[in-house]
């Protein structure tokens, strides 16, 4: 089982490295999740990477990687970033995929749990 602990150990210990990618991205929103929400959009960036290398470790193909990662985006907002990451990595690593897929059907779900 993961840990939010190791988790953000990784981030840590590659921090020089995600902190360059993530501010010099060139993608509009990214860019403005640095401006307004700049300790978000590190915890966002930092855990979807950290994701992202997990689940390629583990054996997902670039689609699964992409729908596991947009689900952790919408699962992450006004959530625990850290929490989604190693969420689903455990359930990856467990059953080969997860259950929750990035989309709109999340984003509705996820709008109920926030504003009721």
């Amino acid at each position: 089982m993961y840990t939010i602990e190791e988790a953000q150990e990784w981030a840590n210990k590659n921090n020089q490295e995600l902190d360059s990618k993530r501010l010099g991205h060139t993608d509009k929103m990214v860019q403005m999740m640095n401006r307004i929400m700049p300790e978000k959009s590190k915890s966002l960036w930092d855990s979807g990477c950290w994701l992202g290398t997990i689940l390629q470790d583990l054996g997902a193909n670039d689609e699964q990687i992409g729908d596991i990662q947009m689900a952790h985006g919408q699962r992450s907002f006004g959530g625990d970033s850290w929490k989604a990451a190693v969420d689903y990595a455990n359930e990856f690593a467990e059953c080969g995929d997860t259950e929750e897929k990035g989309g709109a059907e999340l984003a509705e779900k996820r709008h109920k749990e926030i504003f009721g």
